[in-house]
């Protein structure tokens, strides 16, 4: 058992695995050349430096040592906020509260005079901010066409991953050179959703942003078409799923309702409703409904309606509320002409009539006169003749 141990803890060393030298609370970073570092120093780090020799392998030593500008840092520095520690080919500087050993712009070196090597850590400002997504917000695409989603860095210090993520599943490979591209191709209502960026930080571990953008994708209308009908009216109901604008047209023709009177169009966002009341014969034929959106125009099927003039007993050119009326007036308008007539006809009789009279009472008067004067009786007054 214990030459087991004494094994793996050859092989981690010569593996440069060297595990128990960083607090696991701390940020671990290799160094294995001059690098910029951006990590924030207000949590504990871990700083790892190992050198490469010539067969570009570890190379061995054991007199490494940390500077800190022209000063040596020991183990306990900073009333203990500087630990050191070492392996066969591995030194390690903890810094427990690093704001309270270095500042932004500050350099430490580690360094071996036996092989004649160093790498210069510079701490720099941290950064991490959320990905920048083009497009943004909310993006409205048409169904079958196409996309391209764009993740680039802000400007965040060092070389954090990214990948786009979509309800948790992984959509790309993850990669530290940005801009990272997801390519959407003929989209369909599935794809609707939010497609989120992530960056993770190499570094800081868990340390992760997000920048989210919302896919909205837009369908042809799906439209359905239902008729009411009955003695004297018709309503023809048009539901759809999404619309922009709606329309109707009759036998092929555009329908304009503000030019009817009988006709009256109701449109809302799921549904429009087309009523004829009263119907008349001019009314028969196809109806359907065209309904349009982002993504086109969608025409519902054709609906037939049949209109019986003489079962309904009035035309569009008289409507049924008025027919009443105007069937009054017109026996009225008859009924009066008809006694015009007959008070003419009336007056004119009775007029003849009485011409008829006075010229058969003239005939009588001669008639008794001529007969008088044959007798040769003599001849009476004309007063004397009515008495």
């Amino acid at each position: 058992m214990a030459s087991a141990l004494l094994l793996l803890f050859f092989l981690s060393s010569s593996l440069g695995l060297a595990w128990a030298q960083c607090p696991p609370d701390s940020t671990s970073i290799m160094i294995i050349r001059d690098q910029k570092i951006h990590l924030p120093l207000t949590e504990p780090i871990c700083i790892i430096c190992r050198f490469f020799n010539n067969q570009g392998n570890f190379a061995p030593f054991s007199d490494g040592v940390w500077w800190l500008g022209s000063m040596v840092l020991n183990d306990g520095d900073y009333d203990g906020n500087v630990s050191i520690s070492s392996t066969f080919n591995t030194v390690y500087l903890t810094l427990h509260t690093p704001d309270a050993v270095v500042n932004v712009g500050d350099v430490v070196v580690c360094s071996s005079k036996n092989i004649g090597l160093q790498n210069i850590v510079t701490f720099g400002t941290y950064s991490f901010l959320n990905p920048i997504v083009f497009p943004n917000g909310t993006v409205n695409v048409i169904e079958g066409s196409n996309l391209t989603l764009t993740c680039s860095d802000p400007g965040n210090a060092g070389t954090p991953r990214y990948v786009w993520i979509r309800d948790g599943s992984q959509l790309t490979i993850v990669v530290n050179n940005p801009p990272l591209n997801l390519y959407l191709t003929n989209i369909d209502r599935e794809s609707s959703g939010e497609y989120t960026c992530r960056s993770m930080s190499v570094h800081m571990h868990g340390d992760i942003r997000e920048t989210s953008v919302r896919v909205n994708v837009i369908s042809l209308p799906t439209v359905n078409i239902i008729t009411h009908q009955n003695d004297e009216s018709i309503t023809i109901n048009c539901t759809y799923d999404d619309s922009v604008n709606v329309t109707w047209e009759h036998n092929n023709s555009l329908l304009e309702p503000d030019n009817d009177p009988y006709v009256t169009v109701d449109t809302q966002s799921s549904y429009s409703e087309l009523t004829i009341s009263p119907l008349a014969e001019d009314y028969k034929g196809e109806y359907q409904c065209i309904v349009s959106n982002d993504a086109g125009t969608a025409t519902s099927e054709k609906v037939q309606i049949d209109v019986d003039i003489h079962h309904t007993g009035y035309s569009k050119s008289i409507p049924s509320k008025y027919t009443a009326i105007i069937l009054v007036i017109i026996t009225a308008c008859v009924a009066l002409l008809l006694l015009g007539i007959v008070i003419i006809l009336t007056i004119i009789v009775c007029l003849c009539c009485r011409k008829y009279y006075v010229l058969k009472s003239d005939n009588e008067i001669q008639g008794i006169s001529f007969n008088i004067k044959l007798d040769g009786e003599k001849v009476l007054p004309q007063e004397n003749v009515y008495n």
